[in-house]
């Protein structure tokens, strides 16, 4: 490799580590409404950062990841819905946490971009994007598969859902997660 893209590398792939995503791998999502409106997540499960696995795959030296581990590290450890977090390897985090947000907010634990809430005037709506083969092939390729559950709970009346009732609330499993997404909408004062 020509050494000023060489010296350059270090620099890139620091930067790709801290701007790109964290996508849950193996997780449960639990969603608590309130009748208010409210809500509270709680993650628990492996998130992959992507940027991470890359520069693994592309052959970075390990001074280089050790250089990305520790800013992902502090990104973790400074945010206050993580309770624990481990580095399992392979670009892979074990992660737990929970947050509580308003009856006006519309933000998701770890701001994850997985999970989609919106309102309206009376309407509390949320939503994930199911994943293509392409976004599935890429996961594939950096050695990830998809496993996830989201289990929402409400005290507020339910307007709309493509999930199953059980009798923890209204859930979707992986298969309608990666095919489907999940859409909930909930009337809310």
């Amino acid at each position: 490799m020509p050494r000023p893209i060489r010296l350059f590398l270090p620099l890139f792939l620091l930067a790709l580590a801290l701007t790109a995503c964290y996508e849950p791998l193996e997780y449960e999502l639990v969603i608590d409404v309130s009748d208010t409106g409210a809500y509270a997540m709680s993650f628990d499960g492996t998130i992959g950062a992507l940027g991470l696995r890359e520069a693994q795959l592309e052959g970075a030296t390990q001074e280089e990841l050790d250089e990305m581990m520790a800013e992902i590290d502090v990104f973790i450890a400074d945010r206050q819905d993580v309770e624990v977090s481990e580095y399992r390897g392979d670009g892979v985090y074990y992660v737990r946490g929970q947050a509580a947000y308003s009856g006006t907010d519309t933000d998701t634990i770890f701001d994850m971009w997985l999970v989609e809430v919106s309102r309206q005037l009376g309407e509390l709506t949320f939503r994930t994007v199911p994943f293509d083969q392409g976004t599935l092939d890429m996961f594939a390729s950096f050695g990830y598969e998809l496993e996830g559950r989201i289990i929402l709970r409400s005290e507020a009346p339910i307007i709309e859902s493509n999930g199953k009732q059980g009798p923890d609330g209204h859930y979707w499993e992986n298969e309608v997660l990666l095919s489907e997404g999940m859409r909930i909408t909930l009337a809310t004062p």
